[in-house]
């Protein structure tokens, strides 16, 4: 929904494969980016998983 919204979205789950292929590269990457975003956005249905 924010990307038909105009809005500039960053899903960690689209992310390429580092060039480590790490699950510590992944991290490195994801971190960076959560750290540039002003805010951050989890629909409902998401933020309800155990």
């Amino acid at each position: 929904m924010p990307r038909t919204h105009g809005h500039h979205v960053e899903n960690l789950a689209e992310n390429p494969q580092p060039a480590c292929g790490t699950w510590q590269g992944y991290m490195r990457m994801s971190l960076r980016q959560i750290a540039a975003c002003d805010c951050l956005y989890m629909p409902a249905r998401l933020a309800r998983i155990p």
